[in-house]
C-alpha cells in the first residue's frame, strides 16, 4: 500500500483555543489534500503530533510512544470528540513509510523538527528521543506573543464594515450555537454521569461506553476513556474498577496501552503505587499484600509481556520484579 503525494503540504493556521493537548504549547498544522500533519511543540520539543491520510492515524511525542490506528469516524478538529480511534498493537512498515513521506513533504517544518519526527518513525532507542532537542525551536512562539490584538479601526470604518440586519444574524448565530451545545451536552452525558461515578464502576456499566465495533468510547473533553480515572487507584482485586479493567481486557480484547496517561499506563500506575503506597494508607502493609495480589493476576492476563513499548512501565515493573521476588523469599523461610 502507497500513498501517493502530490505537492507539497502547507502549513494551515490554528486556532489555539481548539488546542486539546496543552495549552502553553504552540500549535501547528500542515495539510494538503488527504493528508495532514498537526503537533504541539514546546521550546525545545515535540510534544505531541499526529499524521493522518486516508483514515489512518500515526501519532506520538518527547514522552509517549508511537501508535497507530484507524478512524473510525472524524468531523473534523474542531470536533475532536466526535473521533474514534481503534487502535493497533504494531504499526506496519508501509504506514511508517507514508507518514515519512509526509513528514518530508512539509515544506515550511522546520528541519530539527522534520528529522527529529523522521528518527522517531525510523525507531529509536528509549532514552534518546529525537522529539527532544539541545536548543531551543526557532518555529516556537510563547504563549504571550500569539494571538496579538489588532489595531483598532476608527468607528466609522468600523460602520461601514458591519453587515445589514446585524442583530438578526447575531441571533440566528446564537441559536445555532446553543443547539449545538444542546446536542453535544445530550450526546455525552452518558460521560458527564460516569465521572460522578468513579466508586461505582462496574463491567455491566462500562458495556455503555463500548461502541459496537469494540471501540473504547471517550466520555469528556480531554479524549478520556472511563478507565482513564479509575485504572491508576486500584488497590485490590476485590475493587470495582480492577474487575472493569479485567473485563475489558477479556472481553474485548483491548491492549492496556491504549488506557494511556500522559505517557503512562495505568498497570504503571499500580506498580508505582505498590513501591510507594499513598500516605492516606492506614496499613501500608496490607496494602502492599493486596497490591501484590493485583500485580500477581496482571501478570497473568499477559500484561507483562505488553509493556515493552514503554519505558517507564518497563522500569517500574523490574523495580517491581525484584521486590515481589525478595517478598516471596522471605515468606517461603521457615
Amino acid at each position: 500500500m502507497t500513498l501517493g503525494i502530490i505537492g507539497e503540504v502547507k502549513l494551515k493556521q490554528v486556532n489555539s483555543s481548539q488546542l486539546k493537548w496543552d495549552p502553553t504549547g504552540h500549535p501547528l498544522w500542515f495539510n494538503g489534500l488527504e493528508q495532514d500533519l498537526y503537533l504541539v511543540i514546546g521550546h525545545d520539543e515535540v510534544r505531541h503530533f499526529e499524521i493522518s491520510f486516508q483514515k489512518h492515524l500515526v501519532s506520538g511525542g518527547a514522552s509517549k510512544a508511537i501508535q497507530y490506528g484507524h478512524i473510525k469516524s472524524d468531523e473534523g478538529r474542531s470536533h475532536e470528540l466526535s473521533r474514534i480511534v481503534h487502535y493497533q498493537k504494531d504499526v506496519p512498515s508501509e504506514i511508517i513509510q507514508n507518514s515519512i513521506e509526509i513528514v518530508e513533504s512539509c515544506l515550511d517544518l522546520e528541519p530539527k523538527i522534520k528529522f527529529g519526527i523522521i528518527s522517531y518513525l525510523k525507531g529509536f532507542s528509549f532514552g534518546t528521543n529525537p522529539l527532544r532537542f539541545d536548543s531551543s525551536l526557532t518555529s516556537y512562539v510563547p504563549l504571550e506573543k500569539r494571538d496579538l490584538p489588532t489595531p483598532k479601526l476608527k468607528t466609522h470604518h468600523i460602520k461601514k464594515m458591519l453587515p445589514k440586519h446585524l442583530g438578526l444574524k447575531v441571533m440566528a448565530g446564537l441559536i445555532t450555537l446553543g443547539s449545538i451545545v444542546a446536542y453535544y451536552s445530550m450526546e455525552y452525558s452518558k460521560g458527564q454521569e460516569f465521572l460522578k461515578m468513579d466508586e461505582r464502576m462496574s463491567p455491566s456499566y462500562i458495556d455503555k461506553f463500548v461502541s459496537r465495533d469494540g471501540d473504547l468510547l471517550t466520555v469528556d473533553s480531554q479524549n478520556r476513556s472511563i478507565l482513564h480515572r479509575t485504572a491508576p487507584y486500584i488497590s485490590s482485586v476485590n475493587d470495582e474498577q480492577y474487575k472493569a479493567f479485567v473485563h475489558l481486557l477479556i472481553q474485548y480484547e483491548m491492549d492496556p496501552n491504549q488506557f494511556d496517561i500522559n505517557g503512562k499506563t495505568p498497570f504503571y500506575y499500580m506498580i508505582r503505587n505498590y513501591l510507594n503506597p499513598p500516605k492516606a494508607v492506614k496499613s501500608h502493609t496490607q496494602y502492599r499484600d493486596e497490591m501484590y495480589l493485583v500485580i500477581g493476576q496482571m501478570s497473568k492476563l499477559g500484561l507483562k509481556s505488553k509493556i515493552k513499548k514503554n519505558q517507564d512501565d518497563r522500569s517500574a515493573w523490574e523495580l517491581a520484579k525484584e521486590d515481589i521476588r525478595l517478598r516471596e523469599l522471605l515468606q517461603s523461610r521457615p
